[in-house]
């Protein structure tokens, strides 16, 4: 789509190519913080259990659980230039130090709700969600591949409101409430060692401020949640036989048929309509390279998916 700018200060269309804002704003936490920046009663600077009034949830399906890389000490152009992409799109995307806030156990103005396996292990931690392949693209392989992280999204929603998002019963938050005969004790937050509903477990005990040189112990109190789970909401949701991936029940080569076909419809309109001037050899130039391209994208479209499926597998066996 061409660029046709609108003259300042006139009415009229602005047609512009746009880029999916995900490319580097996945978290656009400063449009959060601007809002409750403006609140009258803000949070105390240091974010303690006992005063903080606001929070910020962040829901991240990717986590960042960086490895090193492969040795690599080739310079050459085409084996830099992904890695100079990709770390471009990382640098404008992670904010790290916003992570950092919402895993402090101590810090209540942050929150985050991460992907976690029912069954951890090293596989599992690190694709903890079946679309989380191919870049995060492999959701689109198959349907048992999205069902899956659905459920796992369920389950992990309700473990998150049950056992993490929380605040010390001292919290304002909870006054008017209490005042008001609430039983606080029916609604302590409990170990998630010991989450069974009918029983009163183990009470999770937080601290109500950040330790300070004038207050370098402070208090543990219970916790109490921020958003409440009647009873039959508190049931485990446990994901089932029919919930997990199917990486089997996928069509290769169905899949491999579709993609060469709509590699040589992308790459004929490349080479005939953006390319042609730079194609030598005319019409026979132009020929051999939509005969040649596409057969060497699909080889290795094709690769990377069978690279993603054996991640999915290793993750999650059957």
């Amino acid at each position: 789509m061409a660029v046709k700018p609108v003259p300042s200060g006139k009415d009229g269309e602005h047609h512009f190519v746009a880029v999916d804002g995900g490319v580097i704003d996945n978290e656009p936490f400063e449009l959060t913080r601007r809002f409750l920046s403006r609140q009258a009663e803000q949070n105390p600077a240091n974010r303690n259990g006992r005063e903080t009034r606001y929070a910020v949830v962040l829901v991240d399906p990717f986590p960042n659980r960086a490895t090193w890389p492969p040795e690599n000490t080739s310079d050459l152009l085409a084996a830099v230039a992904p890695t100079l992409v990709s770390m471009l799109v990382d640098q404008a995307r992670f904010k790290p130090q916003e992570l950092s806030l919402a895993l402090d156990e101590s810090v209540f103005s942050r929150f985050a709700v991460l992907p976690e396996p029912e069954a951890p292990t090293p596989s599992s931690l690190a694709l903890p969600i079946a679309c989380g392949a191919l870049g995060g693209f492999s959701g689109f392989l198959h349907r048992s591949f999205r069902h899956h992280d659905y459920c796992l999204g369920r389950r992990n929603a309700q473990a998150f409101l049950r056992f993490h998002f929380c605040l010390p019963e001292t919290n304002p938050l909870f006054a008017a409430w209490k005042s008001g005969g609430g039983n606080a004790a029916a609604w302590y937050v409990v170990d998630p060692a010991d989450p069974q509903p009918s029983a009163p477990g183990t009470v999770t005990m937080v601290r109500e401020a950040v330790p300070t040189s004038a207050e370098p112990n402070p208090a543990q109190v219970p916790a109490l949640p921020i958003v409440p789970l009647t009873p039959r909401l508190r049931q485990e949701i446990v994901l089932g036989s029919a919930d997990r991936p199917q990486p089997r029940d996928l069509d290769v080569s169905m899949l491999e048929g579709r993609l060469g076909t709509r590699l040589n419809a992308v790459i004929a309109h490349l080479v005939d309509d953006e390319i042609a001037h730079l194609v030598p050899g005319g019409w026979l130039g132009r020929q051999a390279l939509k005969g040649f391209l596409p057969g060497v994208l699909r080889r290795k479209a094709m690769n990377s998916i069978g690279d993603a499926l054996g991640q999915i597998r290793a993750a999650f066996p059957a």
